[in-house]
């Protein structure tokens, strides 16, 4: 109900609904309508798409503000109950709007999961979570682009913060093949202007795949960015086929590709 009211709202009268937000304590809310939405009322469909993404980006930022500054635990149920459902419902709200450019809203679509799962990481989520929500943009990227997916960076980003999980629960094997996978993608993205970044971004995952093949606890090497482990849980049958196609998914996705080419 609130993504329809922000979306019939002018910009003239954006502050209105911010102030009543902020009065009725929705201060996350209030902070991205005056900051992040601007006129969506009269915004074309990729527009629109556009600037959801931008409020994914907006929370994450806050998110990470917000853990940083709290003195107590609480912040964290706050994040989790609430913040992170309401980003969530921003993602079924993209992936609802009519005559938006499929391909354009499928990488903003991947963004916002990206945003998703590091707020679900802040705020403790277990590590399954934050597998099933990069999972949602593994399998959109591979399925709209198909061999094309890695020409975008966040392809390769979301399979990097795949790896990481699978590093911090001890599952070296699932790790070092993703990492992989990840610097192949990073190396093909046709969206990152920076070589530099580009090229740091991969020294940093083949330090990771290093790490792994050593068999050296991640924590080990201070120049990595480590991510707190979350205790290991024993995957349930449905876990393990939902890995297992993915898995199958992108075999059929490269064999495709590699024909193709």
């Amino acid at each position: 109900m609130f993504l329809k009211r922000l979306i019939e709202t002018s910009s003239n009268e954006i502050d209105q609904l911010a102030t009543e937000l902020c009065y009725e304590e929705n201060l996350f809310k209030a902070i991205l309508t005056q900051e992040s939405c601007g006129d969506l009322k009269s915004a074309t469909a990729d527009e629109i798409v556009v600037l959801l993404e931008r409020c994914c980006a907006t929370i994450r930022d806050a998110v990470e503000a917000s853990i940083a500054a709290s003195q107590t635990d609480g912040i964290d149920s706050t994040i989790r109950h609430f913040i992170i459902p309401w980003m969530f419902e921003l993602l079924i709200r993209m992936r609802t709007i009519p005559q938006a450019n499929g391909k354009l809203r499928c990488v903003h679509e991947a963004w916002c999961v990206h945003y998703i799962e590091y707020c679900q990481y802040l705020c403790g989520e277990d590590w399954d979570a934050r597998e099933k929500t990069i999972l949602l943009g593994l399998d959109s990227l591979e399925k709209t682009f198909r061999c094309d997916a890695n020409k975008h960076q966040i392809y390769g980003l979301l399979l990097h913060n795949m790896g990481q999980i699978f590093a911090d629960i001890g599952l070296y094997e699932d790790s070092k093949i993703y990492f992989t996978k990840a610097v192949g993608g990073l190396e093909r993205a046709e969206d990152i202007k920076d070589n530099a970044e580009r090229s740091s971004v991969i020294e940093t995952i083949r330090n990771h795949v290093e790490l792994i093949e050593r068999k050296l606890p991640r924590d080990s090497n201070e120049n990595l960015i480590v991510r707190s482990q979350n205790p290991v849980k024993k995957k349930t049958r449905g876990e393990r086929w939902r890995r297992f196609g993915h898995t199958l998914l992108h075999c059929f996705t490269q064999c495709f590709c590699n024909i193709n080419h």
